[in-house]
């Protein structure tokens, strides 16, 4: 049997523990097939920084195949860039450079209510993508049908793969039987994000009927654990920590979080109100009983695909809080049928998984397409993927600080174009004032166009720059180089002013400089800056 050598393409990250827990969890299923012969790591990457021709040549003398995900990679807005579309990005030319097979696996459909629908980009670049993959395989039935829709051929070729982190009790050997006490306790994770705000859910209101419903619960004997996974959740988490025993407040977001630790105390919380995906899955895949609040489609797609859809629901119906103190109660009154249904979910999904790990591991061909044994991963090897998931963390902190810094610029680029904007308007009224003015002379008129069409061409260049901002991973150079060229527009926005004051009738050049209020000196500052 050959041992076949896999890159990951992952998202290395300590802020969200849904991702800090999805990455590694792949890579140790892949490590427990065949008993460990199976397959092997060989590299990862982050998937959204801009993958360069020297990684692709590096990841072609080295492996045998890329993985890809899993995560909800088709969305737009979390990783914009003009290469790819979606959130792995890598352009048209590497990836045709890219000689290996590709492995697609348990990526989902993640755009928001209320998004536009996916542009021309995303659809052509992941159909690429589909063509060139030896496996395509997505995370949840609605995916399967929303994806489907958009790609040529439809959902034939797309393949069903749970996301690993609902499997945990069958990866891991110290979770091997492990099913949650039958006691009244709840961990609980809430979040209404600005992108569902945007679609019209009401956060604030969100907020305050969850808060209502978990202390009447807790009042009423339930043991509530506040368990926020992004430091984004702290709105909600903060206001209900200052309710509980210090003791019960847990987050899972940060540095000191290693990824076992939100699962091992899942494993011991047998229900759990949540609006993240890995809110419901993580606590699933130890036995807890997921119930979440329908703020993104995909909380519904998995509760329809483990036969729950009662598990998910409305966060605008007007009597949120006794609904949410209703189901709770009503999942510990069901908790026995409820267990032994998701113990039959697992099972299923357990057998698709390892069917389709078979299939892969025969069209890489390393041998037979009949499953293999699995071997439970050992906490001596998941010490190991620990270790690389807090280094490669580390690095990511950096990213997302690189990150805010290019979203500032972006910002700060926007608001100078609409400057430069108002600005162009205002030579160009002052233009024409001149134009239809018997005192100006032919030689002014020539010197003011000259200068219009500097400042569009200043107003032409930051456009420009901003349109490579958003292409970006990494932000600093882009950040640096959008600042010198907003420095140089609005120099020359200043020289425009000055010739405009000479153009005038009685108007003094030094008047036009002094009202000026950016003015900070002569044309040396833009040689320097």
């Amino acid at each position: 049997m050959k041992r076949v050598r896999l890159f990951h393409f992952d998202i290395p990250t300590w802020g969200n523990y849904g991702d800090k827990v999805l990455y590694p969890v792949i890579r140790d299923l892949f490590h427990g097939y065949g008993e460990g012969e199976a397959f092997r790591f060989v590299g990862s990457a982050p998937l959204r920084k801009e993958v360069g021709l020297d990684l692709v040549d590096h990841i072609n003398a080295c492996a045998d195949a890329v993985v890809v995900g899993g995560g909800g990679l088709f969305l737009q807005d979390t990783n914009p860039n003009r290469n790819s579309g979606w959130q792995w990005n890598i352009s048209r030319e590497a990836l045709d450079r890219l000689r290996v097979p590709i492995v697609v696996f348990a990526v989902g459909n993640n755009r928001f209510p209320g998004q536009p629908d996916f542009d021309d980009l995303l659809i052509e670049h992941a159909s690429a993508v589909k063509e060139r993959a030896v496996f395509f395989g997505l995370r949840n039935t609605g995916s399967i049908e929303s994806m489907g829709r958009l790609l040529p051929g439809g959902a034939e070729g797309i393949a069903y793969q749970p996301c690993p982190t609902t499997l945990e009790s069958r990866i891991y050997r110290d979770l091997e039987g492990v099913r949650p006490p039958e006691t009244r306790a709840l961990a609980v994770q809430m979040l209404v994000h600005r992108r569902q705000q945007d679609a019209g859910f009401d956060a604030e209101a969100i907020h305050a009927a969850t808060l209502d419903a978990v202390l009447r619960l807790h009042e009423d004997g339930w043991d509530v654990w506040n368990t926020p996974f992004h430091p984004d959740d702290r709105q909600f988490s903060d206001a209900l920590a200052a309710r509980l025993p210090a003791d019960r407040t847990r987050p899972l977001y940060g540095y000191d979080i290693d990824y076992r630790e939100g699962i091992e105390l899942f494993s011991r919380i047998p229900f759990v109100l949540g609006a993240r995906g890995h809110a419901q899955m993580i606590p699933f895949g130890v036995g807890s009983v997921p119930l979440s609040l329908d703020l993104h489609a995909k909380l519904g797609f998995f509760a329809a695909d483990i036969g729950h859809p009662e598990l998910v629901l409305d966060p605008q119906a007007p009597d949120l809080a006794d609904r949410i103190v209703a189901a709770v109660e009503g999942a510990w009154e069901e908790r026995a049928a409820l267990r032994s249904d998701i113990d039959a979910q697992q099972d299923r999904m357990w057998e698709t998984t390892l069917g389709n790990l078979a299939r892969i591991h025969s069209v890489l061909d390393g041998g037979t397409a009949d499953p293999l044994p699995f071997r439970p991963v050992a906490a001596e090897h998941t010490d190991v993927e620990s270790f690389h998931v807090r280094s490669a963390g580390g690095a990511e902190e950096d990213r997302v600080s690189a990150d805010r810094t290019t979203r500032a610029t972006e910002r700060t680029l926007r608001r100078q174009l609409r400057e430069l904007e108002e600005r162009i308007g205002r030579v160009e009224r002052e233009r024409d004032e001149a134009r239809a003015s018997a005192d100006s002379a032919e030689e002014r008129l020539r010197t003011v166009g000259t200068e219009l069409a500097d400042s569009r061409s200043a107003h032409d260049s930051t456009r420009a720059e901003l349109s490579a901002l958003r292409s970006r991973g990494y932000g600093e150079e882009a950040a640096a180089l959008g600042r010198r060229t907003v420095h140089a527009a609005r120099w020359r926005l200043r020289r425009v002013g000055r010739t405009l004051g000479a153009a005038r009738p009685g108007r003094a050049r030094d008047e036009t400089r002094t009202e000026d209020p950016d003015h900070r000196g002569g044309p040396g500052e833009e040689r320097s800056g």
